[in-house]
């Protein structure tokens, strides 16, 4: 008789690895990659509810991380010197051995994001009187998801 789980293990979201370009991001907080469907909406007569379709997507990227290196200041003086907007490619892997999701023969979760270009503020400085440690958001808009 095989043995009974009474524990679920969910994923932990701490285990991953976060690349730019091929360069994984050593010190990565955080990463997500969203997808949210554009859609149209029509009621029609003698209908109670809605139907709605997509007719579109956005996605985004958002990556928090640590300051350790110039990243951010070299992107910033890169493009206004040339001119050309920034773009990425983002590879997000969650691979947590220990979940259910990746025993049950799940694998990995891998999201590669092209075409990233960043979006939003840049922190260039941030200086504060309470001191911490400086963490970048960088927000991106995304082309595409492989």
């Amino acid at each position: 008789m095989p043995a009974m789980q009474y524990n679920k293990s969910s994923i932990n979201m701490a285990e991953g690895k976060i690349y730019i370009d091929g360069v994984e991001v050593m010190d990565s907080v955080e990463c997500q990659i969203t997808f949210t469907p554009e859609t149209q909406e029509v009621k029609y007569l003698g209908a109670q509810s809605k139907s709605t379709r997509w007719t579109g997507y956005s996605i985004k990227a958002t990556v928090v991380r640590g300051r350790t290196n110039s990243f951010l200041k070299d992107m910033v003086e890169s493009y206004k010197t040339t001119k050309k907007t920034p773009e990425y490619t983002i590879q997000g892997i969650c691979d947590d051995p220990g979940s259910d999701y990746v025993a049950d023969g799940n694998g990995p979760i891998e999201v590669t994001a092209v075409g990233c270009v960043p979006t939003g503020d840049i922190d260039l400085l941030h200086i504060k009187t309470d001191g911490g440690l400086m963490q970048d958001t960088i927000t991106f808009n995304v082309f595409d998801v492989l």
